[in-house]
């Protein structure tokens, strides 16, 4: 009898418990979405990001992303059960869950705002060492820097920082080794460096790769109309800017959801008293 009391019948709750069921079972969808995107990730070798920013950084970060969406799904799930079993253990559960969420999300963005600049140089010192060391070694990262330096209209990691190509594998191996080039006929910036025009031809590509003096061949000197100026890292920085109404919408979404979970499990916990 007394277990009945504790744990009455979905239908004798009010409004705030059916919007309890209803904001959880989406948690459930949401954090099952989140799962399916970590294992495509996790499983698909083929990712440019990964290449870019370096294997173990990417990982981590992989199966964080798989670790967070099944987290999702199970506090879902009691928050689900709690409220459709009008459970006050449940209920108590989840609102601490929550809670404890919210703090490490809002402790989580503090930190970042704090430490942005060591996350910074991380990435900008793992794009090195991937454009020097695996850049036309391994395909993959060789496709992501293609990709990256065509489409974000860039060359290299920093601005102007051209000559880095010139201590890399590609470089070193393939224009000196393989090849057997004389300086003369050594590219020094891959094509993907060469800006393009209106209908994506590269525009004078021997000046693009072979200047006689200046850039790319060195960091300073008379301007080179046709090869990107700017770097991967600092023209990322911007794309990630132009795109930042968008994630703080998302960040804003979740804010929002995080309360209405604390509220609504606060108030189907009381109206059980």
């Amino acid at each position: 009898m007394a277990y009945y009391d504790q744990q009455k019948d979905y239908n004798d709750g009010g409004l705030s418990t059916k919007l309890l069921v209803f904001l959880n079972i989406m948690f459930i969808f949401f954090g099952l979405g989140i799962v399916a995107v970590g294992i495509w990730m996790i499983v698909d070798k083929k990712m440019i990001i990964k290449e870019l920013l370096g294997t173990a950084l990417f990982e981590a970060s992989l199966y964080m992303v798989f670790a967070m969406g099944i987290f999702i799904v199970f506090v879902a799930f009691v928050g689900l059960l709690g409220a459709m079993t009008q459970n006050k253990c449940l209920l108590a559960t989840y609102f601490i869950i929550m809670l404890i969420v919210f703090l490490i999300l809002f402790i989580g963005g503090v930190l970042g705002v704090v430490l942005k600049d060591t996350v910074k140089d991380t990435m900008r010192k793992t794009m090195n060492n991937t454009l020097v060391n695996d850049y036309n070694r391994s395909h993959i990262a060789t496709n992501a820097w293609d990709w990256a330096q065509k489409y974000l209209n860039c060359c290299a990691v920093e601005n102007e920082g051209w000559t880095v190509y010139q201590h890399s594998y590609w470089f070193n191996h393939t224009q000196k080794y393989l090849l057997q080039r004389t300086p003369t006929e050594y590219d020094y910036v891959p094509i993907s460096c060469c800006r393009v025009d209106e209908n994506g031809y590269v525009w004078k590509q021997h000046t693009c790769q072979k200047p006689a003096s200046g850039p790319p061949k060195v960091a300073k000197g008379a301007k080179n109309d046709y090869v990107y100026y700017k770097g991967c890292f600092q023209n990322g920085l911007d794309y990630i800017e132009k795109v930042s109404w968008g994630l703080f919408g998302v960040g804003f979404g979740v804010a929002v959801a995080l309360i209405s979970a604390l509220v609504l499990s606060a108030c189907t916990y009381r109206n059980l008293d």
